[in-house]
């Protein structure tokens, strides 16, 4: 973080790019095999999903300091106009629905009825005694916020849908998807 504690106000911003991130990866490199006599040594970047768009396009745009790349889950191609926008959300559905067939079914219900009660003030204290949450929401604000939660939950798990735990990203049970069908 360039500017510490002050790196995300809004002033300085303008330096957390993908271009910048990269320019601090290649002059990092440069200057460690300067500093360690490994200038004839080849680099291979690599990364999974950000880190991994990092890799492989540090090897397209730098190839004199990459001389290769691992992208692992790097959705590179995944940009407005090139793949359809609904890509994923089918995929991570196609996984819910092989667990159980009715499964994605009863998660847009849920969501729909979550969304039906954004403004149904007197419904806020099951919400947050149905998610445990630590506090009763007290708007349509934090009902959005809680519906967003729960994509981001829904669509994690379907991204580390393994046949083990896991806690990388959150404590999980094997297979996280069937257990949140069940």
């Amino acid at each position: 973080m360039p500017f510490g504690d002050a790196s995300f106000d809004k002033d300085n911003l303008e330096f957390l790019t993908v271009e910048q991130a990269m320019m601090d990866y290649v002059e990092f490199m440069i200057d460690f095999k300067n500093t360690n006599d490994l200038k004839d040594r080849a680099v291979i970047a690599g990364g999974g999903s950000y880190g991994g768009m990092l890799s492989a396009w540090l090897r397209m745009k730098f190839p004199h300091v990459f001389q290769g790349a691992l992208a692992a889950s790097a959705p590179i191609l995944f940009f407005d106009g090139y793949v359809d926008p609904n890509a994923y959300d089918d995929i991570a559905t196609n996984d819910y629905r092989r667990a159980d067939a009715q499964c994605p079914v009863v998660i847009k219900e849920g969501f729909e009825k979550l969304a039906s009660l954004k403004g149904e003030t007197d419904a806020y204290q099951a919400i947050a005694d149905i998610f445990n949450l630590c506090t009763v929401p007290s708007g349509k604000a934090e009902m959005d916020s809680l519906i967003n939660t729960l994509d981001g939950a829904l669509g994690t798990m379907a991204m580390v849908n393994y046949p083990y735990p896991t806690n990388f990203v959150e404590p999980l049970p094997a297979w996280p998807v069937n257990y949140s069908c069940e």
